[in-house]
């Protein structure tokens, strides 16, 4: 009895063995397109959303306004603070006005007269005390104030020789730098506000405004999502037997869902690691297997939706 047993399961495991044998081998995925996520640089209110969703848009077309009132202030103010130091650095360029070297050279007229007297006032009380007819204090006092005088002409004269020579070339150097930082900072203010203005950067589809009129977008979420218009590529899972055989700039078939014919095909990348094999390209063999993520350009596929299911007969 155990031996009239044992055929029919012999049997049943060659029938299965035939039939894997006979299973065509391919490496399945969809046709994709470029999806381009456009991100709020800052947390603002959308006051435009000219564009609804589904739109076909082109390149450079208004999306969505960010409030930018708060930006054209801070643009406005780096703008004044530029003019301020060009100004700036024109006074050091053209040197000191007439006038001021003239208001200084009176200055230092004046500090000197003002210095005779306080001489003067020193020799009396020095001949008063060696009679001592004045105190110890008084002639003190005059010798504070004949000092602080000859300094006061010596830091007039300085200015005034200052005045004549004009601005040394490190000031000159300093002022320039300061232009040229004010002028970056003014750059990144006209970026920012350029960056209000979220535009499609790739002609295609408009798929999703996630934020509407009236809300209020977080820095760094997404505020558009544009499908590129241009042809699909295939994306497959490619079983790691097959790396030796398939690599980026093999010609291959794929074959698409509806097609009777494949289309032709460049392999123009490899993921370097694995991954494991999606639900929809399992295989009754292959389901323990490491996978490949490979992209393919297609030739003839311009008008095919994305998401079509395709295979890529391998060799």
């Amino acid at each position: 009895m155990f031996k009239l047993n044992k055929w029919p399961l012999v049997l049943g495991l060659l029938v299965v063995a035939g039939c894997q044998g006979e299973s065509q081998v391919a490496a399945f995925g969809t046709l994709e397109r470029d999806r381009i996520s456009l991100l709020a640089t800052s947390t603002e209110l959308v006051v435009q959303s000219p564009v609804s969703k589904g739109s076909r848009v082109q390149q450079g077309d208004l999306l969505l306004q960010l409030d930018d009132s708060h930006q054209k202030f801070r643009l406005a103010q780096a703008q004044a603070e530029l003019e301020r130091l060009q100004a700036l650095l024109l006074e050091r360029q053209n040197g000191n006005r007439v006038e001021q070297i003239a208001a200084a050279a009176a200055t230092v007229q004046q500090l000197q007269a003002e210095q005779q007297l306080a001489q003067q006032q020193l020799a009396r009380q020095r001949q008063l005390r060696s009679q001592k007819l004045n105190s110890q204090s008084d002639l003190d006092s005059a010798v504070a104030a004949s000092k602080a005088a000859s300094a006061a002409v010596k830091s007039a004269r300085e200015q005034w020789q200052e005045l004549q020579q004009g601005s040394r070339s490190e000031v000159l150097l300093q002022a320039q730098a300061a232009v040229q930082a004010q002028q970056m900072v003014l750059a990144q203010e006209r970026k920012k506000l350029a960056d209000l203005s979220i535009v499609a950067t790739r002609t295609g589809l408009l798929e999703d405004l996630p934020y509407k009129l009236g809300e209020r977008i977080p820095q760094g979420a997404v505020a558009a999502i544009v499908s590129a218009d241009e042809a699909p590529y295939a994306r497959v899972y490619l079983p790691e037997p097959y790396l030796a055989k398939v690599h980026v700039g093999s010609v291959v078939q794929v074959q698409v869902d509806g097609l009777a014919a494949p289309l032709a095909g460049k392999v123009r990348k490899i993921a370097s690691e694995a991954s494991f094999t999606p639900h929809y390209a399992l295989q009754q063999k292959d389901r323990a297997r490491l996978v490949f993520l490979t992209e393919i350009d297609l030739t003839g596929a311009e008008k095919l939706p994305s998401g079509l299911p395709v295979q890529l007969v391998l060799p």
